[in-house]
């Protein structure tokens, strides 16, 4: 365990076309953690949205952190539809650890 650090917190927001990733484990996946890339294509509510076209089955990332170029978290998975991932943004759940 000493090898795990935090992930920073991303401030600001995220850039139209910006490349982010998912790290985790989908429906089917084996072995260590993979690593999928999705372009940021705007925001409903409290929820990013992330093309990530043909890039994998999302079923199974619930939960899964959302990370841009630098490594900030920007989000966490909660939800898919077709090719675009719904992670709740981490702008959202600053304000919800607040309350």
């Amino acid at each position: 365990m000493k090898n795990i650090k935090p992930l920073k917190l991303r401030e600001g927001h995220i850039r139209k076309r910006e490349k982010i990733y998912v790290i985790g484990w989908a429906e089917n996946d084996k072995g260590k953690a993979n690593i999928y890339e999705g372009k940021y294509v705007g925001n409903i509510g409290e929820k990013i949205l992330i093309d990530m076209k043909g890039k994998t089955n999302k079923v199974g990332l619930g939960g899964a952190p959302v990370i841009d170029a630098k490594g900030y978290l920007i989000g966490v998975i909660s939800t898919s539809q077709g090719d675009l991932s719904k992670p709740s943004s981490l702008l959202y759940l600053k304000e919800v650890i607040k309350e």
